[in-house]
Parts: structure tokens; sequence; C-alpha cells
């Protein structure tokens, strides 16, 4: 390819970045929407090889040919738009390796935060709103086929607790909230304070829970789902972790809205063996 006028340079560092800002991904129906309207704009301007240029400008996501229209009336236009497009590719899949390797450090930590023993056994200062979010990186596979996840986290203070163990509670809290509702829903998660408690709300959109299960579903062993797909052990082990910190979970359900809530005093006196600590504010 020869060499770039200035201006033709200046346009054509202008595609590279509108190819940069298209984010969306089009379906292949918008895609050949997209095609047919910029081959009529190239045409009504009298650009040489609408169609042709139309299908390049369509595949870097480029709605409207306007900024870039004296590059697209050069002679050797479809060489250079097709330099521009090759480049945008290398540039897109770089930034996918980029996220992707940001992604699997995140999970990396997360299964670090997740599976470190506090052998000490004694309670530490730790972010409840953390603890959740590690939960929410190791099941993000889960979550991204289908579920909209809707944060809400106030500013609460540090919480003197068994970090490891509250983690477990948001495990299965989430887990069973993303099962029921089939992998495909709204999940909201709320973290603020009241009344010297950080309370925690996991909310599904899922069916709902029968009254009948909802007196049963803390006793140890009891579950709804088909053999080998539950212990049954889940929501009990959550039950006595939260009871551990001298806290309260409760649930109610409707369908279409399940919310579990969960109550932590900030200052309580935490059981350790075989004396107890009391932690003061």
């Amino acid at each position: 390819m020869r060499a770039l006028s200035p201006e033709q340079l200046t346009d054509f560092f202008t595609l590279l970045s509108l190819a940069h800002q298209s984010k969306e991904l089009l379906s292949s129906r918008e895609e050949r929407q997209l095609r047919r309207s910029l081959t009529r704009t190239l045409r009504e301007r009298e650009i040489p090889d609408a169609a042709g240029l139309a299908d390049t400008l369509s595949k870097m996501g480029i709605i409207t040919p306007d900024p870039i229209l004296p590059l697209l009336q050069a002679e050797d236009a479809p060489l250079i738009l097709d330099t521009a497009y090759q480049l945008s590719v290398i540039q897109n899949n770089s930034q996918n390796i980029q996220l992707a390797v940001d992604r699997a450090a995140r999970i990396v930590y997360a299964l670090k935060n997740y599976v470190r023993q506090d052998i000490s056994g004694i309670p530490i200062q730790a972010s409840v709103s953390e603890g959740i979010d590690t939960v929410l990186i190791l099941y993000q596979n889960q979550i991204k086929g289908g579920i909209d996840v809707q944060k809400m986290y106030e500013p609460v203070p540090l919480l003197l607790c068994y970090a490891e163990e509250l983690v477990q509670v948001w495990s299965n809290l989430i887990s069973n909230a993303i099962q029921a509702m089939n992998y495909r829903g709204q999940l909201a998660i709320a973290v603020f304070e009241q009344n010297r408690h950080i309370i925690v709300t996991i909310t599904d959109s899922g069916k709902g829970i029968p009254d009948e299960v909802k007196a049963r579903m803390f006793e140890p062993f009891y579950t709804t789902k088909p053999a080998g797909e539950g212990s049954g052990l889940g929501l009990s082990i959550a039950h006595k972790i939260v009871e551990k910190h001298h806290g309260k979970i409760a649930v109610e359900s409707r369908p279409g809205q399940t919310v579990f809530r969960v109550s932590l005093p900030l200052f309580v006196l935490i059981k350790r063996h075989p004396t107890p600590i009391e932690f003061y504010p």
C-alpha cells in the first residue's frame, strides 16, 4: 500500500478509533441491516465499490462513514480499509487477551482467598463486601450466561469475624439463588449498616420457596434436590456459621422473589476454644 497523505493518515486513525469504540456485538441480522444501510449511504455519496466497502465497515462496527468520506473516495480505498480492518482485529484480540489475563488473575486471587485457612482460629477484621465479591468471581461462569447481578454496597465497617467461614455462607446462598433461577434471572445483593449490625440481603427472581420447605430448610440433610445433587447441609452450615457470629439469618419468599437476610452484629463476644475473646468498638 502506498504512503498516505497527512490528511488520509488522520482519517485512517479516525477509522481505527471508531472501530475501537464499537463495543456492541451485532447479530447476523443486525450486521446485514447495517451493511445495507452503509451501502445506500455510500452510493448516495457516489463512492465506488460501495457494497465492498460497506461489507468491511460493517465488520468493524462502523455505523456512519461520514467522518472518513475523503478516505473512502481514494482510489485504493478497499486496500486501505482492509488494512484498517486487520489492524482493528489485532487490536481487539490484544484487548481480549488482556481481559482474559485480568479475569484469570481475579479468579486465582479469589481461589486463594477461598481456600486460605486461618489456623490460629482467631477472628480477624474483614470486609463483608469483598467476601461476597470473591464468591461472585468464583461463580462467574454460572452467572454470565443469563443472570443480571445488581450490587448495592453501602460503606460499612470491617467486621470482626471468621472471614473464611462467612465466605461459605455467601457461597451457599448465592449458589442456591443461581440454581433457584435455573441460571437465568436477576440476582440483587445489598450490604448496609443498620442498628450496629451489618445487613446482607441476597435476592433472586426464582420461582420461590413453598412454606413447607421454608419451615425445614435450615435442618441438616433436608433437601428438595434430586438424589446426588445436594447433601442438604449447605443452609444448615450457613445457619450455624451465622449463629456462631451471634447473627441471624431469615428468608422471605414468594413467586418471583426470594430474599435471604443475614444480620451480623458489629461488636460481640465471639467464642474460641479454650477461652472466649471479647472485642470492643
